[in-house]
C-alpha cells in the first residue's frame, strides 16, 4: 500500500460527547482507489468516526489531511470534493426521484450537470422511477437514489454509512456490484461502515472499531493470518447438558467459544493446547470436532473478547 497515493491520513483522532469519549484514538491512512471498510458492532462509534473524517464533526484532538488539505483548517474545501451518504434516507420522500436529483444537483454542482445526471440515472437504472415519489421506493431503490445524489458532483472520496442495512440479499449484491463498478470507472476511493461480516468481502482493506480505537488495517486474508488462530467446529442440536460440558472447558479463558444456531466453534492461538481440549471434548460429548478454516467472525470475537491477547495481532509477518 505504501507505493500508492495517500488520500486520507489522520493521527490520534479523539472525540467526546457529554464527557463520554466515543473516539479514543484513531490512526489511519487510506490510499487512492481503496474500498475501505470500518467494521464493528452497533454503538461503537463508526458513524461518529465517518462524520469526523468527512468534516461534519470537529474532533477534540488529532490532526491529518484529506486530498492534500488540512483535516481541520480546510474542512470546507474538503467537503466540496467528497460525497457523504448517511445510513438514514437523506432525501425528500414527498419529491419524485427526478426532483430529488435536480435539487441535489443545484446544491452541490457547479455549471451544467445534466449529462452527469443522465449517466447516473441510466447506470443505476433509476429512469424507470423518474416520476415516482421517493417515499414510495423500496429500500434498495432508495439506496440507489441516495448514491446518485451524492455522486452528482463527481466526488473523489465517497463516505457510506451502513449502505446495505435493511436490504435483502439480492439488493445487497446488486448494490455492491454497482459500487465496485463506480470504484473503477470514477477513480473513486470509498470508505464505508458496517456491522455485518457479509458486507466486507469486497473491501480491499478493513479495520475493526472497538472501544473507540481502530484495530488492524489490512485485507481479510492477512488479518486472519495475523490472528494465528486455529479453529475447530462441530454441530449438534442445542442441549443444556452438552453445552455445560463444553463451557466447563473454557473457564480458564485460554480458548474462545462461540455458538451460532447448531454450530459450536472453538478457537485459540495455541494450536497444541487447543488440540488437547478438543480431544477431551470429543470424549466427554461423544461428538466429532473437525478442524476448520478460521473466519472473520472468529477473529472479531477473539479481538474484542480476549483483550489481553489483542497485542499479539499487531506484528508484521
Amino acid at each position: 500500500m505504501n507505493s500508492k497515493e495517500t488520500v486520507l491520513h489522520v493521527e490520534d483522532l479523539k472525540k467526546s460527547f457529554g464527557g463520554r469519549q466515543v473516539i479514543k484514538k484513531i490512526n489511519l491512512d487510506i490510499c487512492r482507489g481503496e474500498l475501505f471498510g470500518f467494521i464493528g458492532a452497533n454503538g461503537v462509534g463508526k458513524t461518529t468516526l465517518l462524520r469526523l473524517l468527512c468534516g461534519l464533526l470537529r474532533p477534540d484532538h488529532g490532526s491529518g489531511s484529506c486530498l492534500g488539505y488540512d483535516f481541520i483548517k480546510q474542512s470546507r474545501i474538503i467537503r466540496t470534493k467528497i460525497g457523504y451518504k448517511p445510513q438514514q434516507f437523506p432525501l425528500y420522500k414527498d419529491l419524485t426521484v427526478h426532483e430529488n436529483l435536480l435539487f441535489a444537483g443545484r446544491i452541490n454542482c457547479i455549471g451544467d450537470y445534466s449529462a452527469r445526471l443522465k449517466r447516473l440515472t441510466e447506470f443505476l437504472e433509476l429512469d424507470q422511477y423518474r416520476n415516482q415519489l421517493a417515499g414510495q421506493l423500496s429500500g434498495g431503490w432508495q439506496q440507489r437514489l441516495s448514491l446518485a445524489a451524492v455522486m452528482l458532483h463527481k466526488p473523489e472520496l465517497l463516505f457510506l454509512d451502513e449502505p446495505t442495512a435493511g436490504l435483502d440479499p439480492l439488493s445487497k449484491r446488486q448494490f455492491w456490484m454497482m459500487l465496485e463498478t463506480l470504484l473503477v470507472e470514477e477513480n473513486l476511493t470509498i470508505l464505508l461502515t458496517s456491522h455485518s461480516m457479509d458486507d466486507i468481502q469486497s473491501c480491499t482493506r478493513i479495520t475493526y472499531i472497538y472501544d473507540g480505537r481502530n484495530m488492524l488495517a489490512d485485507n481479510i486474508d492477512r488479518i486472519i493470518k495475523k490472528s494465528r488462530l486455529t479453529t475447530y467446529s462441530t454441530q449438534w442440536e442445542f442441549n443444556d447438558a452438552l453445552t455445560t460440558k463444553v463451557y466447563n472447558e473454557f473457564r480458564d479463558g485460554r480458548h474462545q467459544l462461540s455458538i451460532l444456531s447448531n454450530e459450536f466453534r472453538i478457537s485459540s492461538d495455541n494450536e497444541d493446547e487447543l488440540k488437547d481440549t478438543v480431544d477431551k471434548l470429543q470424549k466427554r460429548t461423544s461428538k466429532k470436532w473437525e478442524k476448520t478454516d478460521t473466519n472473520m467472525d472468529d477473529v472479531f470475537l477473539w479481538l474484542t473478547g480476549v483483550g489481553q491477547r489483542r497485542g499479539r495481532l499487531n506484528h508484521e509477518d
